[in-house]
């Protein structure tokens, strides 16, 4: 770049500032570049004169900053109006540094591509000097050129009754027409289909009769045969008598972003089809309760097309909840943005729902179950409990709880079931009031008695304390008892213990949420792992050679973060599909020296972080996964750093235990163990709250600033190491979390396979290798860092594709690299395939998904060797020349039975 030319720092320069730089850079009228936020992009030495100003500190600063404050608005409205696409010519007054006047016409070209407008040209002239305008001019048309090239639109022109078009240069370039060709209408768009020839005929006899105008996309084919889409403007001209002469107008190639709606359009309906599967309702509603969403079962529940409940109100589909106990956990869910349930009655659909209302930013989504067996079963059986309510308070023998008390709560009567389960005998029970022997929240029994005295019967779980302190749910059912004349006397509660029905019911809810969090993550992870691979392999072929140690360090730096990256979707499958770490020897040291660098990062100055390591010898060091290890810890010292907003200390201590329980009754203990405790001085939690820090999806945090996922994923962490987590916290006393390690035995694991960077990467020696895959990127940048390596390469997009190379008498394959997912036909298919009628080659398979293929399996595929992406340059080369060794060993090895199966002579 010459020294009287800027360009702004850390901006990437995409083409236009290189443009500028090559034309305009030394011209002698001021010249500058203008982005899309008004600031300035480059600048020539012609304008950095006229401002009388330094390149440094010229670029990035608003482009009106050297104008008099009375002329900044004339300038802000033709900028407008140019980001709107308007080319602009004004004039403007303008004092120079010399003091003299200058009478200026000031020019903005926008510049603009298919991804939108990209920044604006401006051109400024001295209207007395016409030569200066007029090359001006010349050379503001070349940077319009080259904005259509960037662009990738050009113009078109066609006279009535000729079949010739007339191209711009840059039409000529989309359509691959040469410029010495003429352009025939019939052969300038040769269209796949011949319904899009119907189409521009139909707009043109339009245009030249009517004098219609048309914008219309089409897909299309080059001159060449090259694939695109394009959209075709056409307007008339007409004479003075108001007849059509010609047609006139643009051609864009919107080829990338057609592709890009395609993509978008896939990824809804594969988020449709999974939403669809649900074999319940789910609606998703705005705060007004309108439907942005309704899934397949919710309109069936409705009777109504899916189409036609978008954008209406529930309240419209449903007028009689309007005031019901739905629209009070509609309200509430709204202003407190909490997860409501609620169970309501029908008339319309004529069945009874369990709802529940989960906030989300932009409202609330709505899982509606059909509940009306479910609710006919416990009508009968209340009804059957009604007609026997008073035999059965004579039944001791009862397996339910069963009490009988006055109006007042003294208890009358207490079976042998309700000794049991709450520990007062009969005899400690009877004359003293219920509250005084089971606890329960406050407000339950007080709403309980109130429910029961006006309809005569209720019935619904309630959370109680026993004896001895244990918390239980029981499923109570309490009848309302008379006298003779009618009048209430006391109520008969019956209560059944529901407490391991329940957490094991909330256990199967967060499996089945869990399976459908794996299914996603999977898909998710395949996609970007296959994203990730071209930037992994690129870095390190970038790095081969390199000398600059900025640009090295910058390499590693990309390398690192491509790793990192790899990492955490290793770290989702983790989580969501229970995959493995590694194992290894932790060093509990070195594992909180990581720690207190990325706490330096997380804490604010006020939050005072200690970190104590006991001495632990290598053999009492645990087995485990140090990175998911210190996700676990970061995940600990981010907990408490939001529960002291005040400030506060954080106190992180390793230390060793002969003897560690297990993690409850019955189980086994520990035994030998390192434990790490995080403690801080936070507000800290109820015991309610720390009971439920573990459940998936919970969170204390408000919307949107937490998933509910991380204690969770730590739980899952541990347990997999074979640990346990321990809480202990209450208000205002801070929290301390115990994570338990146990210390395995000598020899439970083995080192550590040397890394990537620690191998040599051994070179090709001419054989040709096939590589498979539906991404361009990948096919691209596997081909590139095998050729370089010595290997010649050949590239399919399909295994259809592939095997067609491979049949080829004219390419004698030496290896197969396959991705397992793709279109057309996928790798299994093709490894069997070449397994059976090529066995001689070696195949080589790759996938995003770690778990696509058993790497037990793959020998019987017919694979050699499995990669999992993101895999690196050395990976690749080091798998690939061993796969191709054992191949040459192979064939070296004389078989009949292989020779036959070849049809070749062994």
């Amino acid at each position: 770049m010459p020294p009287s030319t800027a360009r702004a720092p850390g901006h990437r320069d995409d083409g236009l500032e290189t443009a500028f730089v090559r034309l305009l850079g030394e011209h002698h009228e001021p010249h500058c570049l203008i982005g899309v936020d008004g600031r300035i992009l480059a600048i020539n030495a012609s304008a950095l004169r006229l401002i009388a100003e330094e390149s440094q500190t010229a670029v990035g600063r608003p482009f009106d900053s050297w104008v008099p404050f009375e002329n900044r608005a004339l300038l802000h409205e033709h900028l407008d109006r140019a980001l709107a696409g308007e080319l602009q010519r004004f004039r403007m007054p303008h004092t120079a540094t010399s003091g003299h006047w200058l009478d200026l016409e000031i020019t903005y070209m926008p510049l603009s591509d298919s991804r939108g407008m990209r920044a604006v040209l401006c051109a400024t002239t001295d209207l007395p000097s016409a030569q200066n305008r007029d090359q001006g001019r010349t050379e503001g048309a070349m940077l319009l050129a080259i904005a259509g090239r960037l662009a990738r639109f050009g113009g078109w022109a066609l006279r009535a009754g000729s079949s010739e078009l007339t191209l711009s240069p840059e039409a000529r370039r989309i359509l691959d027409v040469e410029d010495d060709v003429p352009a025939l209408l019939e052969e300038s768009i040769r269209v796949h289909a011949e319904h899009e020839g119907e189409r521009i005929r139909a707009a043109l006899e339009a245009l030249f009769t009517r004098a219609d105008p048309f914008e219309i996309e089409i897909t299309a084919q080059t001159a060449t045969g090259r694939p695109l889409v394009v959209r075709v403007l056409g307007e008339p001209v007409l004479d003075d008598q108001g007849r059509v002469v010609s047609a006139r107008g643009a051609i864009w190639d919107v080829t990338e972003s057609a592709a890009e709606r395609a993509r978008r359009a896939a990824v809804e309906q594969r988020l449709d089809e999974t939403l669809n599967a649900f074999g319940d309702g789910l609606v998703f509603l705005d705060g007004d309760g309108r439907i942005g969403y309704v899934n397949t079962r919710a309109a069936q529940m409705v009777g109504r097309a899916a189409v036609e409940l978008l954008g209406i109100s529930i309240w419209s589909v449903f007028p009689e909840a309007i005031g019901s106990s739905f629209d009070r956990a509609f309200q509430r869910s709204i202003e407190e943005s909490v997860r409501t349930s609620v169970r309501v009655r029908s008339d319309r659909m004529g069945i009874w729902l369990d709802c529940t209302l989960h906030p989300t930013p932009g409202g609330l989504v709505l899982y509606a179950r059909d509940a009306t067996e479910e609710e006919r079963m416990r009508r009968r059986a209340d009804a059957a409990q009604q007609r026997i309510a008073e035999q059965a308070a004579l039944l001791d023998a009862s397996r339910d709880a069963v009490v009988v008390r006055s109006l007042d709560g003294v208890v009358q009567y207490w079976n042998t079931a309700a000794a049991q389960l709450y520990g007062w005998t009969a005899e400690e029970a009877q004359g003293r009031r219920i509250d005084e022997l089971v606890v329960a929240r406050p407000g339950e029994y007080e709403a309980a008695m109130t429910a029961t005295l006006r309809d005569g019967y209720w019935s619904e779980e309630l959370n109680e304390t026993t004896r001895d302190g244990r918390s239980i749910i029981v499923d109570s059912r309490w009848q309302l008892l008379r006298d003779a004349d009618g009048a209430p006397r006391g109520v008969f509660t019956l209560g059944s213990d529901v407490t391991r029905w329940r957490q094991d019911e909330e256990a199967r809810l967060r499996a089945r949420r869990l399976e459908s969090l794996g299914t996603l993550a999977g898909g998710i992870s395949h996609d970007l792992n296959n994203v990730l691979t071209p930037i992994l392999m690129a870095v390190q072929l970038l790095g081969q050679g390199e000398q600059d140690p900025a640009r090295r360090e910058l390499l590693t730096t990309m390398e690192t973060a491509a790793r990192r990256g790899a990492d955490m979707i290793s770290k989702v499958l983790a989580f969501a599909r229970g995959v493995d770490g590694r194992r290894e020897r932790i060093a509990v040291d070195s594992l909180l020296d990581e720690l207190r660098i990325v706490a330096r990062d997380l804490l604010p100055s006020d939050v005072e972080l200690t970190v104590e390591v006991e001495p632990i010898p290598p053999s009492s060091a645990p087995i485990g996964d140090s990175t998911q290890l210190l996700q676990v810890l970061t995940n600990l010292v981010t907990n408490a750093r939001d529960a002291m907003p005040g400030g506060g200390a954080l106190r992180v201590r390793a230390s060793t235990v002969d003897g560690a329980p297990g993690e409850g009754a019955g189980s086994p203990p520990l035994g030998a163990s390192v434990v790490i405790a995080v403690e801080d001085t936070g507000t800290g939690m109820t015991a309610e709250v720390a009971e439920k820090v573990f459940e998936p999806f919970f969170t204390t945090k408000p919307l949107g600033s937490g998933t509910g996922l991380g204690l969770a994923t730590s739980l899952s962490i541990m347990r997999s190491h074979g640990g346990l987590i321990r809480v202990d916290s209450a208000p205002g006393r801070g929290t301390r979390v115990e994570l338990l390690l146990p210390v395995p035995e000598a020899g439970a694991v083995e080192d550590p396979e040397r890394t990537d960077a620690e191998q040599p990467q051994p070179p090709g020696a001419g054989e040709l290798v096939l590589v498979i895959d539906d991404d361009a990127s990948i096919r691209t940048t596997v081909a590139h860092a095998l050729s370089t390596s010595g290997y010649r390469v050949l590239t399919a997009a399909d295994g259809a594709e592939g095997i067609a190379l491979v049949e080829s008498a004219e390419h004698a394959v030496d290896a197969v690299l396959t991705d397992m997912m793709m279109p057309v036909m996928d790798g299994a298919e093709t490894s069997a395939y070449l397994e059976e009628h090529h066995p001689r080659i070696p195949i080589i398979a790759s996938s995003g998904l770690a778990t696509h293929v058993d790497r037990d399996e793959a020998p019987g595929m017919g694979i050699s060797a499995f990669l999992a992406k993101p895999y690196t340059t050395t990976t690749l080369l080091r798998t690939l020349r061993r796969v191709l060794d054992e191949a040459a060993e192979a064939r070296a090895t004389p078989s009949a039975s292989r020779s036959e199966a070849d049809g070749q002579p062994g």
